[in-house]
C-alpha cells in the first residue's frame, strides 16, 4: 500500500485532479483576466528556479498590464474623438440651417409675402458676447430688425421671445429701435410673442412692440432691477486673513465683498437701481400706454405674473398659440427666421466650452478680487 502511495505521488496526476486544476487556472483567469498572475496562465519551466520565474513573471505581468492600459486608453480616445466629431458635425448642421427656434419657421419663403420673425431667445447679453445662438445684443437684433423692416415682403414682424432677461443696456438699446423703425414703418406691424419667458429686459424689449401675446402657461413681467453679491468681510475675520486693496480714488473699491458694508456706498447702488428702474418703467410706460393698469401695485414691483394675472394688468394683449396668433393678426402662415445666427463652425458648442469655462473663470477671478459696479436685470 505505501509503495502504490509513493508511486502515485510520485508518477502522472490522476485525470479528475488535472481537470481540476485546469478549471481553477481558468476561473483564475476570467476574473483576473489576462493581467491577472502570469503564473496562472504559463507554467513554470523545469529549469528556471522558483527566484528568477518570480522576477520573470513579475515582469510578464505588468508588462500585459500596461499593454491592457494602453488599449483602454486608446479605445477610450478614440470614442470621445467620435463623440466631438458627431458633436461638431451636428451643430455646425444645426446652427447653419438656422431653424432651430421654432418648427413652424422651417420652409418659409422670403421672396414671397411673410411674417418676419426675430428670436429673443435666452438671456440678454452686452456687446461682448458671442457663440450664441441666436445672439441676443443690440448689433445681432438690430441686423436683423432692419433687414425686416426693409423687405416689402415682409408684411409684419414677429419677435419671438423666449428669455429671462439680463442687461439693461442692451434691453433699452433694442427698445429704441424698434420704436424708431415702427414710427418710420407705420403699415408694418411689429407683434410680441411670449414662449416659456418673458420678463425684465425680455419684457423691456417685448413692450416696444404693437402688441403682445403669450402661451397660456408663460412668465411675464417682472420689471425691476437686482444686485446681488456675497459678503466674505467677517468670514476673513474669522479665520483671521489680511485683506489688502490699494485704490486711487475713496470709492473706487466701491462694494468690493471682502471689505465691511460702506452705508454711503450702498446709498449709491440703490440710487442707481432706482435711476434703471425708473427708465424701464418709462419704457413699459411708453409701450403700453393706456392699457397698463399702473394703478396696481405690483405691477411695477418686479413680480412675476401668470399669462392670466399679465393680461388682467394689462401686460399682454392676449392668450394663444404662436401658429396660431400669427395666422390670426397676419393673415399669413408663411414665416421667415430673421434672426441673426452664429455660423462659424468654431463657435459651435464642441470649440466654445473650452472658451466658456475660461470665461467663467476669469470672470469668477475678477468678480472676487476686482468687483465692478456693473449690475443686470433678472
Amino acid at each position: 500500500m505505501a509503495d502504490r502511495e509513493d508511486n502515485r505521488g510520485r508518477g502522472r496526476p490522476r485525470g479528475p485532479r488535472r481537470n481540476s486544476n485546469t478549471r481553477d487556472n481558468r476561473r483564475n483567469t476570467d476574473k483576473k483576466g489576462i493581467i491577472g498572475n502570469i503564473t496562472g496562465v504559463f507554467k513554470r519551466p523545469q529549469n528556471v528556479p522558483d527566484d528568477a520565474w518570480g522576477i520573470i513573471s513579475n515582469v510578464l505581468n505588468e508588462s500585459l498590464r500596461e499593454n491592457a492600459r494602453a488599449r483602454r486608453w486608446q479605445t477610450f480616445f478614440r470614442f470621445a474623438y467620435l463623440i466631438v466629431i458627431v458633436v461638431a458635425l451636428s451643430t455646425f448642421l444645426f446652427v447653419k440651417s438656422g431653424n432651430f427656434l421654432l418648427d413652424i419657421a422651417k420652409g418659409g419663403d422670403a421672396n414671397k409675402n411673410h411674417v418676419a420673425m426675430i428670436a429673443i431667445q435666452g438671456p440678454v447679453a452686452g456687446e461682448s458676447a458671442s457663440g450664441k445662438s441666436p445672439s441676443v445684443n443690440y448689433k445681432s437684433v438690430k441686423q436683423a430688425l432692419v433687414k425686416a423692416f426693409e423687405n416689402d415682403k415682409a408684411k409684419a414682424v414677429v419677435l419671438a421671445v423666449n428669455s429671462p432677461g439680463g442687461n439693461p443696456v442692451t434691453a433699452s438699446y433694442i427698445f429704441n429701435e424698434i420704436s424708431k423703425l415702427r414710427a418710420e414703418n407705420p403699415n408694418k406691424k411689429v407683434y410680441a410673442i411670449i414662449r416659456d419667458i418673458g420678463t425684465s429686459a425680455a419684457y423691456q424689449i417685448s413692450s416696444a412692440a404693437d402688441e403682445i401675446y403669450s402661451h397660456p402657461s408663460s412668465l411675464v413681467g417682472s420689471i425691476g432691477v437686482i444686485f446681488a453679491r456675497f459678503g466674505y468681510d467677517e468670514l476673513l475675520d474669522e479665520y483671521d486673513v489680511d485683506y489688502r486693496v490699494y485704490t486711487a480714488g475713496r470709492n473706487k473699491a466701491m462694494l468690493n465683498p471682502f471689505l465691511p458694508r460702506n452705508p454711503e456706498h450702498e446709498a449709491q447702488l440703490l440710487h442707481v437701481l432706482d435711476t434703471t428702474h425708473r427708465y424701464f418703467i418709462e419704457d413699459v410706460i411708453a409701450g403700453r400706454g393706456k392699457r397698463l393698469d399702473q394703478s396696481n401695485p405690483d405691477v411695477f414691483s418686479g413680480m412675476a405674473f401668470s399669462s392670466t394675472q399679465a393680461l388682467e394688468i394689462g401686460l399682454i394683449d392676449g392668450i394663444g398659440f404662436f401658429d396660431e396668433i400669427v395666422k390670426e393678426k397676419t393673415g399669413l402662415d408663411n414665416i421667415v427666421d430673421y434672426s441673426v445666427y452664429s455660423k462659424s463652425l468654431f463657435g459651435s458648442l464642441p470649440f466654445s466650452i473650452g472658451g466658456n469655462i475660461g470665461t467663467g473663470f476669469a470672470n469668477s477671478i475678477r468678480n472676487k478680487f476686482a468687483p465692478t459696479n456693473t449690475y443686470e436685470r433678472y
